[in-house]
């Protein structure tokens, strides 16, 4: 039995109950209550089982489609592909470490069913304690070097270091890409030899490293805070939609960039070196970071959010003047970058 079921059809709801009954090894139908937690691009449901704490999540696609790939089923067959294979690897993590486990998929409603997870979500916690992180700060520290621990584990199991020299080339048309358009936006505090300097600074780091050569394997592909579910025992991750083969870079530059953002504010940015320092002993005690590629991704992933934050429209004043703030600060953390680079 089910309840609270929105837009989907009675005979779809038996096929999910069909499903979770048999990852449970129940004997009779779970009493299911459905909820819908994102409508967007994607439609998310988060189902309940009734009488008990456990929880599944339901992805479907195509509810207001955006990316064109979102029509291809091949393409959804793909996805959780790789989720199943990031599962396996998975099962070999540390104990107290997991992620969501991929129960079904149904290509016809393009639809997959996961298992949930429990945990707080790190960019709320983060969010609800940012003026506690100025004085007290040692509870993050240890959520962030479990990140660390986490992504170090699962890249250890997930990667080889064969050269892939076609990833870094998407990659270096992605951030071309994002420079034309910043060339053409006036909202930002890059000038056009700063942008210059970014497609330089990105080509000579990537030609440091040894002719493209670094770990390659499956990655997260959207290892952000928002993705992060932990509490005092567990740290889970979620979202392995972005899952693929490339450097383990990207994972690493991306959090590493999202620690810098999250800086932001003056009362907490002297807390970026440590929570980096915290990430990076964490990630080491399963790999050695690569230096080179590690500096090459965290530029891209400031660069990926100056280009969200330039070209979303601006939202109404007073949340506009943090907008603007958030976009002269990521300029100056891109001109340092240069700088540094």
């Amino acid at each position: 039995m089910s309840k609270h079921v929105v837009s989907l059809s009675s005979g779809f709801v038996d096929k999910i109950s069909q499903a979770i009954k048999m990852d449970l090894s129940l004997e009779n139908e779970p009493t299911l209550d459905f909820k819908v937690i994102y409508d967007d691009d994607r439609r998310i449901y988060k189902i309940k089982v009734q009488e008990s704490k456990l929880f599944y999540v339901l992805k479907i696609r195509g509810i207001r489609v955006v990316k064109q790939q979102d029509h291809d089923l091949s393409d959804l067959q793909k996805e959780y592909d790789l989720l199943k294979n990031a599962w396996i690897s998975a099962q070999n993590l540390t104990q107290k470490y997991s992620m969501s486990k991929p129960i079904k998929l149904w290509l016809e409603q393009k639809a997959m069913l996961l298992s949930g997870c429990e945990g707080e979500n790190l960019n709320d916690y983060f969010n609800q304690n940012i003026f506690k992180w100025s004085y007290s700060s040692s509870d993050l520290k240890k959520k962030i070097h479990n990140c660390g621990f986490w992504l170090g584990n699962y890249h250890l199991l997930a990667t080889t270091t064969d050269a892939v020299g076609e990833v870094i080339e998407t990659r270096k048309s992605h951030l071309q890409r994002m420079l034309k358009v910043l060339e053409r936006k006036k909202n930002h505090k890059l000038k056009s030899k700063d942008i210059e300097s970014m497609a330089s600074c990105f080509n000579q780091l990537v030609a440091q490293d040894g002719s493209n050569t670094g770990n390659i394997g499956q990655i997260h592909g959207n290892f952000a805070y928002r993705n992060v579910l932990s509490n005092d025992s567990l740290t889970n991750l979620v979202d392995f939609e972005d899952a693929r083969i490339d450097y383990v870079g990207y994972d690493i530059g991306q959090f590493i960039a999202e620690i810098i953002l999250k800086s932001q504010f003056p009362w907490i940015r002297g807390l970026s070196k440590s929570l980096i320092g915290e990430f990076n002993r964490g990630y080491e005690k399963h790999l050695k970071l690569q230096a080179n590629l590690v500096e090459v991704y965290i530029g891209y992933h400031l660069l990926v959010h100056l280009y969200e934050h330039c070209s979303r429209k601006p939202p109404s004043f007073p949340k506009s003047l943090i907008h603007q703030y958030r976009i002269n600060y990521l300029s100056k953390q891109i001109k340092k970058w240069i700088k540094n680079t």
